[in-house]
C-alpha cells in the first residue's frame, strides 16, 4: 500500500517545498487588510512582510472542508493510505475540520496533532524512513507520533519582540498587553500539549532569549544537549547576532539552522519574534531539507 502524506501551511513549508518531498499541500488562510491570501502559495515568508504592515488589520482561517474534500478525492485511491499531519488541535479549528471530512474514508487518518511549525516536518521525515527501513508499520509510527512521551515540543518556546498581533489574534488580552508595555515586558511562551502557556518574563527582548535559551539548555543532560537548535523568526533584524550569542552562551558545537516562522504564525506572533526549537535530529540534516528552506528575508 502506497504512504501518501499531506500538511498543512502550517508546517513551515510552501506548497513547492512540500510537493518537492513528494506531499501534498492544504493551506490555511491569512486575511490582510480584508484581502485574503493562501498561506503558502500566494503569500510566502519571501512576500509576507512586503504586504503586512505592523498597522494592519489581520486575521486568519482553516482551509475548508470543500478544500480538504477535493484534495481527499483526489489521492484517496484504493490502494493508497492518507495520513494528513495539521497545526495542533488547540491553536486552530482546522484538525477539526479535517477530522470530520477524513471519516468519509477508509483509508485516511488525520494525526491528533498537537504540534506546530517544522516540528511537523521532523516528525514524517522520521516516520516516511521508519516505514521505509520497515522499522515499524503505518499503524505503529502513527502511534510513535500521537504517543510520544516527552514530546519535542517541551522545548519549544517563543519569544515575541511585540504584543499588538498577539492582541488582535485573541492570544493575549489586551489589559494584560497594556501593562507589558507599560514595564517594558517580554513575554516567553511555551507550546505545551499543542497549547501556548506563559513560561517566563524579562525586561529586555534580546536578554531574554538569550537568558531562557540558555537556561533551557544548560538544564538539558549532557546527551540531550546533543539537540540541533532552530532559531525561526518573523524577519527578526538581529537574527546573526542572536544566534551568534547563542551559540556562545550555550556553547553548543552543532550548527544553530535559522529558518523563517511560518507566514500563518507569523501572523500571530508580530514582527521580529524568535522561535527556538530543539530538536533530536535522528539523522543528517540533509535528510530533513531544512538546509534547503530559504526565508530570503
Amino acid at each position: 500500500m502506497k504512504l501518501v502524506i499531506v500538511v498543512d501551511s502550517s508546517c513551515g513549508l510552501t506548497k513547492k517545498e512540500a510537493e518537492a518531498r513528494g506531499w501534498f499541500f492544504l493551506p490555511l488562510f491569512i486575511t490582510i487588510d480584508n484581502k485574503e491570501y493562501e498561506d503558502g502559495i500566494e503569500i510566502t515568508s519571501k512576500n509576507f512582510f512586503d504586504i503586512m504592515k505592523k498597522e494592519s488589520t489581520v486575521s486568519t482561517s482553516c482551509s475548508t472542508p470543500f478544500h480538504v474534500e477535493e484534495l481527499l478525492d483526489k489521492i484517496a485511491k484504493p490502494d493508497t493510505f492518507v495520513l494528513i499531519y495539521s497545526i495542533s488541535k488547540e491553536l486552530s479549528a482546522q484538525y477539526k475540520n479535517i477530522l470530520m471530512t477524513s471519516k468519509k474514508y477508509d483509508n485516511v487518518h488525520a494525526i491528533n496533532s498537537v504540534n506546530i511549525s517544522f516540528s511537523i516536518v521532523k516528525e514524517l521525515v522520521e516516520f516516511e524512513i521508519g516505514i521505509r527501513n520497515k522499522e515499524f508499520t503505518i499503524e505503529e509510527g502513527i502511534n510513535i507520533i500521537e504517543n510520544k512521551i516527552p514530546r519535542d515540543e517541551d522545548n519549544l518556546f517563543l519569544v515575541p519582540k511585540f504584543t499588538d498581533n498577539l492582541v488582535k489574534g485573541g492570544r493575549l488580552s489586551p489589559s494584560v498587553a497594556k501593562i507589558a508595555k507599560l514595564l517594558k515586558i517580554v513575554p516567553v511562551i511555551s507550546l505545551k500539549n499543542g497549547k501556548l502557556e506563559k513560561l517566563d518574563k524579562g525586561r529586555i527582548f534580546n536578554k531574554t532569549l538569550l537568558k531562557i535559551t540558555k537556561e533551557i539548555y544548560n538544564n538539558l543532560d549532557q546527551e540531550t544537549k546533543k539537540l540541533t537548535l532552530l532559531f525561526c523568526h518573523s524577519n527578526n533584524k538581529e537574527k546573526e547576532l542572536l544566534i551568534k550569542e547563542i551559540s556562545v552562551a550555550t556553547g553548543t558545537e552543532n550548527p544553530i539552522i535559522e529558518l523563517p516562522l511560518p507566514p500563518v504564525l507569523s501572523i500571530h506572533t508580530g514582527l521580529e519574534a524568535v522561535n527556538i526549537n530543539m530538536f533530536d535530529l535522528k539523522y543528517d540534516i540533509s535528510e530533513y531539507g531544512f538546509d534547503k528552506i530559504k526565508g530570503d528575508f
